[in-house]
């Protein structure tokens, strides 16, 4: 299953390479002609619609690999991942090279095809190793192992609710930016025509604003009901909601935009990323309730003789889960912890390395 599973990631992104160059076929070739400096507008036009294309396919490709690992555990690797995106970026270059060729005539394929693949491997390239973009999404599995705890079922289906409800809510959302837009373009609130379509712009912003703030207040009750001090593990409950909120404002936004609201295509981009920040700003991922900022500070100083590469000989931390440690450095490498759990008991450990913001369960003497 997970050979069959990680093959089938890689060929998403021949998949994906074909249809996002496919995109070609929207930019007309009258530009070559008509337009002053002909070629580079071509150019420049394609090079905009793939990097557009690329993203939408980065995302949906995140998608696709959340909703495999939520079901079957981490299965799409980093590995799989590169080789889904070079995949991705071959199958791509090559289709387009062909789609210009086609429609093209003397310098312009190649030329074209120089640009867009610069520009598409840099933004592919910046789209994966971006931590904030490419984080695994909260999806909760839809069938579980029956022979699990039935306290943590209880809990995946919790999550499953988030999940359902995020997509029901973030669609509402999306769907109330037409009217609003709509409504707000009507009316001219001041007799500038630049200045008014400015402050259109605010206004819808700033709603969109509000009914954020008050969607994340209702979530925030829901989440703080549900939240399970047992399995601390879940306590990203909310973001089970935030997640699924991303995926159908992300993909539903920009259709309407562009087919319904009839704004131009790079423009609605543009669009859709500044309501993105502001649901990023007003509908923050969740934290977790139990959270104590963690405190540490170290005395350090060379040691000479056999130590001289030893910095930080003493470490004294208070960690968020209400625990603390002592660390000394006794050498290259060694060094002796004294570990003291949130109820007082102590754990003697040498040569281990004290991490923030991780769970001690359990520590073994070495």
């Amino acid at each position: 299953m997970k050979k069959i599973l990680s093959g089938l990631f890689s060929l998403i992104g021949i998949l994906g390479g074909f249809i996002v160059s496919s995109l070609i076929y929207t930019i007309s070739t009258d530009l070559i002609t008509n337009a002053k400096n002909g070629d580079y507008a071509y150019a420049g036009y394609t090079m905009l619609t793939i990097l557009i294309g690329t993203f939408f396919y980065m995302y949906i490709s995140k998608i696709i690999k959340s909703i495999i690992n939520s079901k079957n555990g981490n299965i799409i690797d980093s590995k799989i991942e590169k080789i889904n995106l070079l995949l991705y970026i071959i199958t791509l270059l090559v289709s387009g090279y062909f789609i210009l060729s086609n429609r093209t005539t003397g310098d312009t394929p190649l030329f074209t095809i120089i640009i867009v693949g610069i520009f598409s491997i840099i933004l592919a390239i910046r789209l994966y190793t971006w931590d904030k973009f490419y984080y695994e999404f909260y999806l909760a599995p839809i069938k579980l192992n029956k022979n699990l705890d039935k306290n943590i079922l209880k809990e995946n289906k919790k999550r499953l609710l988030f999940n359902i409800l995020g997509l029901i809510v973030g669609a509402i959302f999306t769907l109330l930016i037409i009217p609003i837009h709509r409504k707000i373009f009507s009316c001219n609130l001041v007799s500038d025509k630049e200045i008014n379509n400015v402050l259109r712009i605010i206004l819808i912003f700033g709603i969109c604003a509000l009914l954020l703030f008050v969607i994340d207040m209702i979530i925030m009750k829901i989440s703080k009901k549900n939240y399970n001090k047992k399995y601390k593990y879940y306590y990203t409950i909310k973001d089970y909601f935030v997640d699924s909120f991303h995926i159908v404002y992300t993909l539903l936004s920009y259709i309407l935009f562009v087919f319904v609201l009839k704004i131009n295509p790079y423009l609605a981009l543009l669009y859709t990323f500044v309501i993105k920040i502001i649901i990023n700003i007003f509908l923050p991922p969740s934290f977790n309730p139990d959270f104590k900022p963690t405190i540490s500070f170290s005395y350090s100083h060379l040691l000479k003789d056999n130590h001289s590469n030893s910095m930080d000989d003493i470490k004294f931390g208070f960690l968020s889960d209400g625990s603390s440690y002592f660390s000394m450095d006794l050498g290259n490498g060694i060094s002796t912890t004294t570990f003291t759990n949130k109820d007082g008991e102590k754990t003697d450990v040498t040569s281990f390395d004290i991490t923030d913001n991780l769970t001690y369960k359990k520590i073994n003497k070495r």
